[in-house]
């Protein structure tokens, strides 16, 4: 591998009409057992930076015939829920983004009709990133992570450098705001 490149770097992209308030796609779920041939069935899947793990319902489990692998107690905005099935799955994420090995737990329903929820245990393991521009959502996932996403930093150094030239109380500021400098950047 060449010095500064990065092996194995994955990623999608959805994009859709308006402002979205649910970011949705289809996944793809099976779990691996060792000499047996995966059952692979899609679901729809909402993505929830709010959600510490990522969860399945009930339609889930029984359309893979998914064997349970542990109990976890679940509380989220929905309540709580004692002893919870968990099991060991792969997701297959758009663009074909595999992520292996994740625990989830069952829960009854989830929001909005969906079969799982993809949560905070997914998205770190990448960048994530949502833009709403000219009336279109796109959200973008990759992993691994490659680089830091600074938003600031991308503005501050697309400004124009300021000018070492002392500036007058009354002349325009020169971050470009349109006050005089007394009034924005003198106080």
């Amino acid at each position: 591998m060449a010095k500064g490149s990065v092996a194995n770097i994955s990623a999608f992209t959805s994009k859709a009409d308006g402002r979205l308030n649910v970011l949705q796609t289809e996944v793809s779920v099976f779990q691996p057992i060792p000499g047996q041939k995966p059952k692979v069935e899609k679901f729809v899947a909402i993505w929830d930076t709010g959600a510490t793990s990522s969860v399945i319902t009930p339609t889930v489990v029984k359309k893979l015939g998914l064997i349970a692998s542990g109990k976890t107690n679940l509380h989220g905005v929905a309540g709580s829920k004692k002893n919870a099935d968990t099991y060991f799955v792969t997701f297959i994420l758009p663009h074909k983004v595999r992520v292996d090995g994740i625990r989830v737990a069952e829960v009854p329903q989830i929001a909005g009709n969906a079969d799982m929820l993809i949560g905070m245990d997914i998205i770190t393991l990448g960048d994530f990133s949502i833009t709403n521009v000219s009336g279109k959502t796109v959200f973008s996932f990759r992993t691994p992570s490659v680089k830091m996403i600074d938003y600031v930093d991308e503005i501050n150094r697309s400004k124009p450098a300021m000018s070492s030239k002392k500036v007058g109380r009354n002349e325009p500021c020169p971050c470009g705001s349109g006050k005089k400098y007394k009034y924005c950047h003198g106080k």
